[in-house]
């Protein structure tokens, strides 16, 4: 397909509009010559003279008028396109299926609440929440999902990202159990019963660096999928469980657990969101990222 030079049309409309050369090209910040120029490419793409004289003036040809006409239409048209967005708030009724990646304890804990805020300003919104399956970036490359929630690990460069919040490792076990009564010691952890996560859980896996670490190990005799499971088996077992400090806040109490801190220093977990900059500037895009700020962020 041939292309053609389009700043040939606003040559053409700054000339229609100015009435002469020298006007039109201080229209265009550009010099006489290189309107002369712009003119003289113009006729040669064209095939007709476009512009002819009359006097001491330069008068259009029938087929100049014609183009006139349709060249400020583009002109226009091609002015709005190109034109800073404005925010008008329609965004917020129209209707939008937002679709969130994020660990399966999040999504049972605050999927209900994010969807609440959400439709506080986008009432037509409906939020998907999917299981992290892997780290494929091409996801949010090709728009297929929207925000990626979970431990921030190593992201391909052009990604954007926004640390949500810092969580700590704490034990949780049953109201009833001995340890309640205890003080939680190292010996005492590795010697109970430990319900763990699975291998690819980052906060499991900081878990099983710091113990290693310090030379030691623990007794895993049940693995679940997620943190939500693991607190799940606690309360209705004799199990320790090792979760991120927000699940306790959201959950324990409602299942009869008491959490004490691990027994080892331990660096936090960071979670943030991560998504493409391609939705940078999207307003329906910045509510949902401010929605997952206000639901899971920590001050």
């Amino acid at each position: 397909m041939k292309r053609f030079d389009l700043n040939l049309l606003y040559t053409l409309d700054a000339f229609a509009k100015a009435g002469s050369v020298k006007a039109a090209a201080e229209m265009l910040n550009l010099s006489a010559p290189a309107m002369s120029h712009a003119l003289a490419r113009l006729r040669d793409v064209t095939g007709d003279p476009l512009l002819v004289r009359a006097g001491r003036r330069l008068v259009p040809t029938p087929r100049a008028m014609t183009m006139i006409e349709e060249a400020r239409d583009v002109v226009e048209r091609a002015s709005a396109i190109l034109a800073p967005g404005i925010d008008d708030g329609r965004w917020s009724s129209a209707k939008r299926e937002f679709a969130v990646i994020a660990p399966d304890e999040l999504s049972t804990t605050y999927g209900a609440r994010l969807l609440g805020a959400i439709r506080a300003k986008m009432p037509n919104a409906t939020l998907s929440l999917r299981p992290a399956v892997s780290a494929d970036a091409d996801r949010l490359r090709q728009g297929a999902v929207d925000v990626e929630i979970g431990a921030i690990g190593k992201l391909p460069p052009e990604m954007r990202v926004e640390v949500l919040r810092k969580q700590q490792a704490v034990v949780v076990v049953h109201r009833s159990h001995e340890l309640v009564r205890q003080r939680m010691t190292l010996t005492r952890y590795i010697k109970a019963d430990h319900v763990c996560q699975a291998p690819h859980d980052g906060l499991d896996q900081l878990v099983e660096r710091a113990l290693a670490g310090a030379g030691v190990s623990r007794n895993s005799v049940l693995r679940v999928a997620t943190s939500y499971a693991a607190l799940a088996a606690a309360s209705q077992s004799p199990l320790v469980a090792t979760v991120q400090d927000s699940m306790v806040q959201a959950v324990a109490k409602n299942l009869g657990l008491v959490s004490v801190p691990f027994p080892l220093g331990l660096e936090p977990l960071h979670v943030g969101q991560v998504w493409h900059p391609r939705a940078d500037l999207d307003p329906q895009h910045v509510w949902l990222r401010t929605c997952i700020r206000t639901v899971l962020g920590r001050r």
